[in-house]
């Protein structure tokens, strides 16, 4: 079980993860309303198909999240703001990733969206949501977009609050 401090619960929950599902809640309802606003109709596969959009909001939103965020959170510890975490099983992987945090982002972001993305089209084949109009779309990439946040921010920042003490100074 990971101890954390109010200061680091306030910044990971409230200022992190709260901040970035209503960031990215507006921001993918927008793109998709941007993509597809001529369409009356969009289907999952086929025209109008928005899986490509789905993948490409997965990997977007957990690539530049984990390149923002993990930033963010070395600043907020390298300035003295926040306390750096100390989970010690993590040594051995964080000092290797944190040489390349491009290539680490990169390679989060391809292995969530190849675990996530069948995961969301079999859900949105078996409720049988693969006929949407433009409004249901919008809602469901926004709330999609959401839950990755969600769930992917406070993963991202507890990672960087442990692994600043790899950065190089």
């Amino acid at each position: 079980m990971i101890s954390l401090s109010k200061k680091q619960k306030k910044y990971i929950f409230l200022q992190q993860t709260t901040m970035g599902v209503l960031m990215n809640i507006i921001m993918n309802s927008l793109m998709g309303w941007v993509v597809f606003k001529s369409a009356d109709k969009l289907n999952l596969w086929g025209e109008n198909s928005f899986a490509f959009d789905l993948i490409m909001t997965t990997f977007m939103l957990v690539f530049m999240t984990s390149l923002l965020v993990s930033k963010m959170t070395h600043k907020a510890v390298k300035s003295g703001k926040l306390q750096p975490l100390e989970i010690e099983w993590f040594n051995s992987i964080l000092k290797k990733s944190m040489q390349r945090p491009f290539l680490g982002s990169l390679l989060v972001a391809i292995v969530i969206t190849l675990v996530f993305i069948p995961l969301l089209f079999l859900l949105l084949e078996v409720t049988n949501a693969t006929l949407l109009s433009l409004k249901y779309y919008i809602i469901i990439k926004g709330s999609y977009a959401g839950f990755l946040a969600l769930i992917f921010t406070p993963i991202v920042v507890i990672i960087a609050m442990c692994e600043t003490k790899y950065l190089k100074k």
